[in-house]
């Protein structure tokens, strides 16, 4: 055997063993590190938007830059029927980021005292102190829970389908 085919031998072997260490002692990531490895703090509980937009980076930004579409809007502003949404998301996830603050930009631009909202941040197991997130069978973050007289008659889960006025627009015209 040739000095180079014993070094890739030894080499292979030192890196099985290290692979065979590495999935033979699973190791929980402290939310310390994930901390310092993604900048986005992790908030949990409920929270008014003013809180989300003073201490998230990026909330404020992504909410300025969203532009609805004012045709698709119209529905919502004319809803008439009383509609609670529940927002739940996490403020480390890229999704909420990006779907949040559109979300509020709506509620902003349509102004109906129909529709109101509240909003929970998760920690990074989807999970809230109260059980709120697992009452509603949260897996998935952001996730907008509408409900009309308490009960739920729709969801938009990570992503919408269309967009998000789309999306609500389309849950709210099942109300009678």
């Amino acid at each position: 055997m040739t000095l180079n085919n014993r070094m890739l031998a030894c080499n292979c072997g030192i890196a099985l063993l290290l692979l065979l260490a590495c999935a033979s002692s699973p190791r929980k990531i402290s939310e310390t590190s994930v901390r310092r490895a993604d900048s986005r703090p992790v908030l949990t509980g409920w929270l008014t938007e003013s809180q989300l937009m003073s201490q998230v980076p990026g909330y404020q930004d992504e909410k300025n830059q969203y532009q609805p579409d004012p045709q698709l809007l119209e529905p919502l502003k004319n809803l008439t029927k009383d509609v609670q949404i529940i927002v739940f998301l996490g403020t480390w996830c890229s999704d909420s980021q990006r779907e949040v603050p559109r979300f509020l930009k709506i509620m902003e631009t349509i102004q109906n005292p129909h529709i109101s909202f509240e909003m929970l941040a998760l920690d990074r197991t989807k999970r809230d102190l109260d059980g709120v997130a697992e009452a509603h069978d949260i897996q998935f973050v952001p996730t907008f829970v509408v409900l009309h007289e308490y009960l739920e008659i729709g969801r938009i889960v990570e992503q919408p389908i269309v967009n998000i006025e789309q999306d609500l627009a389309e849950i709210t015209a099942s109300i009678k």
